[in-house]
C-alpha cells in the first residue's frame, strides 16, 4: 500500500520503474525533453496522490496509464503548435 508522502516507498517504486517509463514516453513522443517531461510529471502525480493506490500489483498500470495521458496530452499540444508554424510559413510565402 502506497501512503501520501511515503518517501521510502516512493523512491523504491521510482528506481523501480523510472526507466521503464521513461522509455516507454519514449517510443510515443519520439524527443527526450518532452520524454523527460511526460515522466518526471507522471511521477509527481504518483508523489501527489500516491495514496489512490491501494495495492502494490496496480502500481505499474497507474504508472503506465498516467504517462500515456501526459504522453496524447504533449503530442496533442506540439500538432497544434506544428499547425501554426505551417500556418505561419505559409502566409510569410505570400
Amino acid at each position: 500500500m502506497i501512503f501520501k508522502r511515503d518517501n521510502k516507498k516512493y523512491f523504491e517504486i521510482s528506481e523501480k520503474y523510472y526507466i521503464e517509463i521513461y522509455r516507454y514516453c519514449l517510443s510515443q513522443l519520439k524527443d527526450k525533453s518532452y520524454t523527460k517531461e511526460a515522466t518526471n510529471d507522471t511521477f509527481l502525480r504518483l508523489w501527489n496522490k500516491g495514496n489512490i493506490l491501494k495495492n502494490d500489483e496496480k502500481i505499474i498500470a497507474w504508472l503506465y496509464n498516467t504517462a500515456d495521458n501526459f504522453c496524447k496530452s504533449i503530442n496533442k499540444e506540439t500538432a497544434k503548435i506544428r499547425k501554426i508554424e505551417l500556418s505561419l510559413e505559409k502566409s510569410e510565402d505570400k
